[in-house]
């Protein structure tokens, strides 16, 4: 948020800002250290991330349209490897499950997303699930997959989403400047008129 309480937007005070979090006890217990994947843990975070993560933390669901990602950094905090990469699968799965419910709705009221996309999306979902029923669940290298498998889901729907979402169209954006200027033309035209008389 600027100093003037504006957001949304892309200077530095928006884009950058501090997530602070603490715990009395140790977020990464010594002995999960040697066995922690550079790739779980992250410098920096989005903020479309946060609402997700600090949902599932507290025992919510993740809100419908949110279309974050969880912080894996945060659900690495069990005693062993085995029970944090436990941990950290289910909740990805709930975040894949919540964002898949969240795409399918969408495309069913708007034709944005291809068809081929939801296939994929839909393929993967399935993938997710199964993996997760299986009895070997609970084996270290099947969790790796797993998690690999909803990180791959999520980073893909997160840039479709991006895609389809944060597109400038030049027509539309000439279109609505044309029209502002018509109106205030006219508006001026009438003042003009008005004082007049």
């Amino acid at each position: 948020v600027t100093e003037t309480g504006d957001h949304g937007g892309d200077t530095s005070d928006e884009l950058h800002a501090t997530l602070f979090l603490y715990s009395p006890n140790p977020i990464f217990p010594p002995a999960m250290q040697p066995y922690l994947e550079p790739s779980l843990i992250s410098d920096s975070v989005s903020q479309k991330n946060i609402v997700p993560t600090l949902s599932l933390l507290l025992g919510l669901p993740i809100p419908y349209s949110n279309l974050g990602s969880i912080i894996p950094d945060l659900f690495l905090n069990q005693e062993t490897l085995l029970s944090s990469l436990s941990f950290l699968s289910r909740g990805l799965l709930a975040n894949c499950l919540q964002v898949w419910r969240c795409l399918k709705h969408y495309s069913l009221l708007s034709s944005d997303i291809p068809h081929h996309e939801m296939t994929s999306f839909r393929l993967k979902i399935e993938t997710i699930i199964s993996l997760y029923q299986s009895d070997n669940f609970y084996e270290i290298d099947y969790l790796h997959e797993f998690i690999e498998k909803c990180t791959d889901f999520l980073r893909h729907s997160e840039s479709l989403c991006q895609s389809i979402w944060a597109r400038f169209r030049i027509e539309r954006m000439s279109y609505g400047i044309c029209l502002l200027t018509f109106v205030s033309l006219i508006q001026y035209y009438i003042c003009i008129n008005i004082s007049n008389h």
